[in-house]
């Protein structure tokens, strides 16, 4: 998921009109698709949601997930109004 950060931003960082909106949202799902299944591993398998508290050891990754995600919604250059409401919301998680 790191990796599609950097990636996104090489993309980011290149001028206006050398950016491929296709390539962007590519890089942006991709992250997105990752810490969503790393998120996933945290879920209980007995009640299928996540817990309220998790162990000293998972608070800083899963933080960092969520992070990560608010960050890959925010850049995503398609449907962005729907893409910012979910940055907001992992931002209030």
């Amino acid at each position: 998921g790191e990796c599609f950060s950097q990636l996104l931003d090489l993309k980011l960082d290149l001028p206006v009109d050398e950016r491929k909106p296709e390539k962007i949202h590519r890089l942006a799902s991709k992250g997105i698709e990752t810490f969503e299944r790393f998120l996933r591993t945290m879920v209980d398998p007995k009640t299928k949601a996540f817990p309220p508290t998790y162990a000293d050891e998972f608070v800083r990754p899963v933080v960092l997930a969520r992070f990560y995600l608010a960050r890959f919604h925010s850049k995503c250059p398609e449907n962005r109004r729907e893409h910012v409401e979910l940055s907001l919301n992992e931002y209030r998680w």
